[in-house]
């Protein structure tokens, strides 16, 4: 069943006994045996411990050696060879993790009993099935070569990761530079737009304070009972002086004209005539004005600059 036989019967008790201790009677004599639960403390240390020992010797990686660890030493599985040994008949109604218990207790025991000899611990090991996973066994030349590739192509991997990851904080890099000048740019942009705003409005401003815009004339608006004349004073005094102004360079002209032809004395009395023409057509000049009441009334100048209401 284990391929062991106890020298101390007590151990072999103690190893199917329950947690609590219990006594039973062996020949003549009343026996108090313990619980189990050193036995398979030392029980469940030994067996990771032969099992850690196979896989190093297997040449195994580590990451196969946690994969067959949980496997081969869990709950389920020890109590499944204790089932499949016969184990378990002899512990009544156990459960799982009883009977578990009980597995790692008789590889204790038999430590203990065989004098702490590991070579017959690793023997009832193997003889109750616990070190039959794939990766305890030593691997084939086809799993070797495998092996081989494997740990070729991984490193192949690893140093094609560390490539991308070295272009990739380059690439990093070249982004954060961009950005930057990017931003300097904009804000660049910004103060020259600002700037030349700023200069645009004020030119704005100071034309418009140079441009003084034209003042319309409008006509003087004189009103009466009757009807409403418009008289616009500022056209009829620049045609009086336009017609003043051709009168005295006519007079001029005549003047120049006839100086050649006639006598000094001649002459002196033709600028009289023309000075007494003068006075005379300054006195018919009428100005024709309304005043509030609407009646109309004539000032006529006389030689000497008074005037006389008619």
């Amino acid at each position: 069943m284990i391929g062991y036989k106890f020298k101390n019967k007590r151990l072999c008790v103690e190893a199917l006994g329950m947690n609590a201790g219990i006594s039973f009677q062996f020949g003549e004599h009343d026996l108090d045996v313990p619980k189990n639960k050193r036995l398979a403390l030392i029980g469940d240390r030994l067996l990771a411990l032969w099992l850690c020992e196979m896989w190093y010797m297997s040449g195994r990686p580590p990451t196969e050696y946690s994969e067959m660890e949980q496997t081969t030493v869990s709950q389920v599985n020890l109590a499944n060879r204790g089932i499949s040994l016969g184990i378990s008949l002899f512990l009544g109604d156990a459960g799982e993790r009883r009977i578990a218990e009980t597995m790692e207790a008789i590889i204790g025991a038999i430590y203990v009993d065989s004098g702490n000899q590991h070579a017959v611990v690793a023997k009832a090991i193997s003889t109750m099935g616990l070190d039959t996973h794939c990766v305890l066994q030593e691997p084939n030349d086809s799993e070797k070569g495998n092996e081989a590739n494997l740990a070729e192509k991984a490193l192949q991997l690893e140093k094609a990761l560390h490539e991308e990851k070295t272009k990739l904080a380059k690439l990093t890099e070249n982004v954060k530079l961009e950005k930057a000048k990017l931003e300097e740019k904009a804000k660049l942009e910004e103060k020259t737009s600002t700037k030349t705003n700023g200069a645009v409005t004020a030119e704005m401003m100071k034309r418009g304070s140079q441009e003084t815009p034209a003042v319309e004339k409008r006509p003087v608006i004189v009103r009466n009972a009757k009807a409403e004349h418009h008289i616009d004073k500022d056209t009829d005094e620049k045609t009086y002086i336009d017609k003043k102004t051709d009168t005295d360079k006519e007079t001029k002209s005549d003047i120049t004209q006839d100086t050649a032809s006639v006598s000094e004395e001649d002459l002196q009395d033709r600028v009289r005539n023309i000075m007494l023409l003068e006075k005379i057509q300054l006195t018919r000049r009428i100005e024709v004005k309304k005043d509030e009441t609407g009646e109309f009334y004539s000032a006529k100048t006389s030689p000497n600059g008074s005037k006389t209401e008619i």
